[in-house]
């Protein structure tokens, strides 16, 4: 199943088939729970001594939703209409998408079923009919499927007619060519979790008889003249990857309405830190001057761990490499990196600083060796999903030790490579040992955030569902199961003066993780608030905090804590920057009656006592002139900080003072 021992009652499917149909109500059961989902299926779970009809009729009153496994034979049968037709009695107008019928061959529905929209199964190979089936069911789970990137501008719009795609003429045209400009990534498209050929070392399991996936239900590849149904208006639609009326994942981008206006006065663009009452830590200062040559958003910010260099990706395709001590003194000159194919979303270093990766929305990851910063050299290009159907890379992170490379992805899963060859000889090496990969289920929408532990014992992905998996690392791979962290009610006291509506701490996109360095606390943002848990030497040992509420309702784009783990930085989409001192509470805020003195230790409150509040350091900072301040990060001192925001630009951050 999931591994989601956090999850309600009940399971996300339940697969309605007539017997002639079990080869394809189990393969489709199986690629559903390899990619996270909690199905119900009778050929599994209809085990000796279980009341047949009564855990049918729970299966159909339960579920979230029901798949009918649709052929000529189960439209016939008895069981296999009362099922879908409770399905449709409970969602009679579609709404919550209770219904997915999905046909294994071709069969004209019932009138019951024509305004249905369905999915067609039959005549494709094996891969394809696994991304058709993830595509569409992560497109009813979500309910639109919107393209990742701007459609092209229609070139023919003089011609005198104009086809519309709201059929398509081949059942499996659409699917034979899907590319990020064309419309959305295929979930799914690579092979499921730990296949026997990646390379890698495999986690010790039980010893117990490995359960073999079922076979590829195998049916006789239709004819184009049989592909075109003769009546186009009563056809069925394939789930398309471009079609107009079908759901592909929304992009956070598109929350972040590129053509709205979001300038910043220029007064408070050009805002110096405020003033700050004796005895109170002041916030950083900006370093004169911006680094700019970006030509669109800057994304993703990194330094290097020699605290010179910092990398920064942009939308306008390209990485950049600044030496960050010579912008103190005369205008930065970046070396550039190009070769995304589309945005440049997230940049990582390795610990070791020779390694630069880069994840882009075209689904690949590019890594770069570095040692001459002026002359970077492409080893290797990792690509997440397949050629047809790349998946959207949004974070991207090194392990500790350097051996593993982790990306979250637009299809919900994190991929993990094995990047030993670079710590072991420099060189990449040849073939699969490569590109193979470890793929973990468990999100059902993007995951925009991975970090490791600082001891690499935890991986965290955080995702647009707002939630974070908590996988504990055994070996250097990831441990079959998860934990899900849902944040707790905030209970810390409010700043003073006038508050924002509240966001619900339960609502919102998990757009950035931190580990506190001594790994005690994981911090993630929020709407408005930053979210903690304290944690233990395992996954199942984390704890929800108390939030850290920022004063704004603006979600918060960005946090990360110092080197030294004594202050929390975040980025929000007020155009503001924000730090908070973890090493006491603010005497402006009631303490907590069971533990008045603060926090015990330097990550963030104790455990034992999660009331403590921290204390904000100044006020809001400000200096970009979009509101949209993306991504901050510390540089390895401690002493200075960098921002990046839509505005195409880097700032600097002086934290050397008082």
């Amino acid at each position: 199943m999931s591994g989601d021992r956090d999850a309600t009652p009940g399971w996300g499917f339940f697969v309605s088939y007539t017997a002639t149909d079990r080869p394809w109500s189990e393969w489709i059961a199986w690629q559903l729970e390899e990619n996270g989902y909690q199905v119900l299926v009778q050929a599994w779970d209809f085990v000796p001594g279980v009341d047949w009809r009564r855990k049918m009729d729970q299966g159909v009153a339960h579920a979230t939703r029901t798949i009918a496994v649709v052929s000529a034979a189960y439209l016939i049968s008895v069981y296999g209409g009362e099922e879908w037709r409770a399905a449709r009695a409970a969602d009679p107008e579609g709404l919550q998408r209770r219904l997915l019928p999905m046909r294994v061959e071709d069969c004209d529905l019932p009138d019951e079923l024509q305004t249905v929209v369905s999915v067609d199964l039959f005549g494709l190979t094996a891969s394809t009919t696994r991304d058709r089936l993830l595509t569409a069911v992560r497109a009813a789970l979500l309910g639109r499927e919107k393209p990742t990137v701007e459609p092209e501008f229609p070139l023919h719009l003089g011609r005198s007619s104009q086809r519309r795609p709201s059929t398509p003429t081949s059942l499996t045209a659409d699917v034979e060519d899907p590319t990020i400009e064309g419309g959305n990534p295929a979930a799914g498209s690579d092979d499921v979790t730990l296949p026997p050929s990646n390379g890698l070392p495999q986690p010790v399991l039980p010893p117990v008889n490995p359960p073999t996936p079922p076979s590829f239900p195998t049916t006789p590849m239709p004819s184009f003249a049989e592909t075109v149904p003769a009546d186009a208006s009563a056809a069925t639609l394939p789930v398309a990857q471009n079609h107009p009326d079908m759901a592909t994942v929304p992009v956070p981008a598109a929350d972040l309405n590129p053509t709205e206006d979001r300038t910043l006065p220029a007064d408070r663009a050009a805002q110096e830190p405020p003033t700050v009452a004796a005895g109170q830590r002041r916030g950083p200062r900006p370093i004169s001057g911006r680094l700019t040559g970006h030509a669109s958003w800057v994304r993703s910010i990194a330094f290097a761990p020699d605290g010179r260099t910092l990398a920064s990706g942009s939308h306008d395709r390209t990485v950049r490499l600044w030496d960050v001590i010579a912008a103190r003194h005369a205008p930065a000159v970046a070396a550039l990196l190009t070769g995304p194919a589309d945005r440049v979303l997230c940049v990582a270093f390795a610990p070791d600083g020779t390694l630069l990766a880069a994840g882009s929305a075209d689904g690949t990851v590019r890594l770069w060796q570095v040692t001459n910063r002026r002359h970077p050299n492409l080893v290797a290009v990792l690509r997440a999903g397949s050629a047809k159907a790349p998946s959207p890379v949004w974070s991207v992170t090194f392990a500790p030790d350097g051996h593993s490379l982790v990306a979250g992805c637009h299809d919900g899963r994190v991929r993990r490579w094995d990047t030993s060859w670079h710590t072991a000889t420099g060189r990449p090496p040849r073939g699969d040992a490569l590109t193979s990969h470890v793929s973990l289920p468990g999100h059902p929408d993007r995951v925009l955030s991975v970090a490791y532990s600082p001891d690499g014992h935890l991986l965290a992905a955080g995702g647009a569902d707002g939630t974070v998996r908590l996988w504990d690392i055994i070996d250097h791979l990831p441990a079959p199961a998860y934990i899900t962290l849902r944040p707790s009610p905030q209970t810390t006291s409010p700043p003073p003066g006038p508050q924002p509506p509240r966001a619900d701490s339960h609502a919102g996109r998990i757009w950035s993780l931190a580990f506190a360095p001594d790994g005690r606390t994981l911090a993630a943002s929020g709407d408005g608030a930053i979210r903690r848990w304290a944690l233990g030497r395992t996954a199942a040992q984390a704890k929800p905090l108390t939030s850290i509420p920022t004063g704004s309702a603006a979600r918060v784009l960005s946090v990360t804590f110092a080197p030294d783990g004594r202050t929390l930085a975040a980025t929000s989409a007020d155009g503001a920057l924000r730090l908070w001192d973890l090493t006491r509470p603010d005497p402006a805020r009631p303490p907590d009656p069971a533990h008045p003195s603060g926090p015990a230790h330097p990550s963030g409150p104790d455990p034992a006592h999660p009331l403590d509040p921290v204390r904000p350091i100044g006020g809001s900072l400000t200096g970009h002139t979009d509101s949209l301040v993306f991504a901050v990060a510390f540089a390895p001192d401690g002493l200075t900080l960098a921002t990046s925001s839509a505005d195409g630009t880097i700032r600097l951050w002086d934290r050397s003072g008082p």
